[in-house]
């Protein structure tokens, strides 16, 4: 698939793409068969199994031409932003896509650009702001190291009946009317007594239970259990305490070293440095949020941003679009979300024009001063974020680049080294912080 036309209007871009062969057209209607095979329910078939084969006899021809749609849609919209990237993300947004022409030889699209409105500020840094002190003290690393210790404590058999914040080792079931109730099963699971899972009342009838004891009782699940359909229900339990267990603090500094079993801590002095940076790290990143609250309205009130109503509108309705697409998805219709979350669609429809006008400013605002500033995102950034979330989600990395848009990895580490300017640019925050505590927090999270 290629570009053969790219188009400047006056206020938006068409670009027009093409399959090169009938081969190419036939490996997209290919890819819509079993995209659509995934949520095909056939008779001695399970979902998901379908074979690929049965998807012409099962699914409207139309319906196949729909999702060989979307999908060449998508490879354009990937073949336009490689071929014209900087001009595309810094001056133009896509609004839609327009099927020209489909047929078993060719595969046109037309792409619709909306220029992206412009923005000036009469500044971006040299805001003053006062924040709380940073600093770190022993107290909060000893408290740090003491939860660790609480955290890799061994589960110890009590011979003494249960009592609050005891652990109990569960066999368990329940009924609801006589009858069993499939999500009130545990087999050897672990229960805290004071956690109140399952409300006040199962807590209180295992109070002084012993090891290898069983119990039945009666109790009502509390209206706020997460089970929705069981919420508020009398159930009866049937529990047999398997252990009553309590939890052995590690008291030696050499044990918790060993236990800990990290490569990076050899002596208990290792770990006191590790805790001591990592809450020297969560500290600044609090100072970080806190800065960038304090001023980011700031640099708004000194842009001129006007953002036309047509415009607000057109981007408004697409993400009202994918909203509804993800109910569709989830099987739930927009009356059914708009009683769950208690508004109108008048009000929904405010709240997503509010949200579209603060991403739309936040963008903007963003891509001017990476402009005036002349920051930008090399292609090595990016491949390392690519292998920055490959590590920490333990996938392939081929995987990680079909889950994230190279372009949304832009957009991410470039509001993260525009942040990171701004809070270095704000007067009187730092006064306390000296160049040893300035701790960097961790690559933006993809979103």
């Amino acid at each position: 698939m290629k570009v053969i036309n790219f188009k400047v209007l006056k206020d938006t871009i068409e670009t027009t793409c093409v399959c090169e062969n009938e081969q190419e057209w036939q490996n997209i209607l290919n890819q819509a068969r079993r995209a659509l095979a995934t949520n095909l329910e056939v008779k001695g078939f399970r979902k998901g199994e379908v074979p690929v084969t049965l998807v012409d006899k099962y699914v409207k021809s139309g319906e196949i031409l729909k999702e060989a749609m979307q999908i060449g849609q998508t490879k354009c919209y990937k073949i336009l932003l490689k071929e014209r990237d900087g001009e595309l993300v810094d001056k133009y947004r896509l609004q839609s896509n327009k099927l020209d022409k489909v047929s078993f030889s060719e595969f046109q699209i037309s792409h619709i650009w909306q220029k992206l409105p412009s923005v000036k500020l009469s500044k971006w840094k040299d805001f003053t702001c006062q924040v709380n002190a940073f600093s770190v003290d022993d107290a909060e690393v000893k408290k740090q190291i003491d939860e660790l210790r609480h955290h890799l404590a061994d589960f110890v058999s009590k011979k003494a009946p249960a009592s609050k914040g005891d652990y109990l080792l569960l066999n368990y079931h329940a009924e609801i009317n006589n009858k069993k109730e499939p999500t009130l099963v545990g087999e050897k699971s672990q229960y805290q007594l004071g956690n109140d899972k399952f409300g006040s009342g199962f807590d209180q009838n295992l109070l002084s239970i012993s090891t290898n004891e069983k119990k039945d009782f009666v109790i009502t699940l509390p209206l706020t259990y997460p089970e929705k359909k069981i919420a508020g229900q009398k159930v009866k339990f049937n529990v047999e305490v398997i252990d009553v267990q309590i939890r052995k603090p590690i008291e030696s500094d050499e044990q918790l070293v060993t236990k800990l079993a990290s490569p990076n801590v050899k002596t208990f002095q290792d770990l006191k440095k590790l805790m001591l940076e990592s809450l020297q790290k969560n500290k600044w990143n609090e100072v970080h949020s806190e800065v960038l609250t304090k001023i980011w309205p700031k640099i708004i009130e000194s842009g001129d941003l006007y953002l036309p109503e047509k415009y607000l509108n057109e981007e408004s309705k697409v993400m009202k679009e994918r909203h509804l697409h993800d109910l569709k998805q989830k099987k739930e219709t927009l009356f059914d979300y708009l009683k769950k979350i208690k508004k109108t669609e008048k009000e929904f429809d405010l709240e997503i024009t509010n949200k579209v006008k603060k991403m739309l400013t936040d963008y903007l605002i963003i891509k001017e001063i990476a402009t005036q500033e002349k920051i930008n995102i090399e292609k090595k950034e990016i491949d390392d974020y690519y292998q920055f979330l490959a590590k920490n989600q333990k996938e392939p990395l081929s995987e990680m680049k079909k889950k994230y848009p190279e372009v949304l990895l832009f957009n991410n580490l470039l509001r993260y080294k525009i942040e990171q300017f701004l809070v270095k640019n704000t007067v009187d925050f730092n006064n306390n912080i000296s160049d040893k505590t300035d701790a960097k927090s961790e690559k933006p999270r993809s979103s």
